[in-house]
């Protein structure tokens, strides 16, 4: 799933190496570093693009 940084932050997603996150940026992260950081404030799950979203109706002329 991805997430939105809303605050800088610093984790492991492979329990190995540390990443930089940074405010801004959509990021997908491990189930365990995602639950750390959202609990922490530091991500929002982000939000569906607009390409999903189905295209108006027309009306059909007789």
């Amino acid at each position: 799933m991805k997430y939105e940084v809303i605050k800088d932050f610093r984790g492991s997603p492979d329990r190995r190496f540390a990443v930089d996150y940074r405010q801004g940026e959509t990021v997908e992260l491990t189930a365990s570093l995602a639950e750390v950081a959202l609990a922490e404030g530091w991500v929002k799950p982000a939000r569906k693009t607009a390409a999903k979203t189905r295209a108006p109706q027309t009306k059909r002329k007789r």
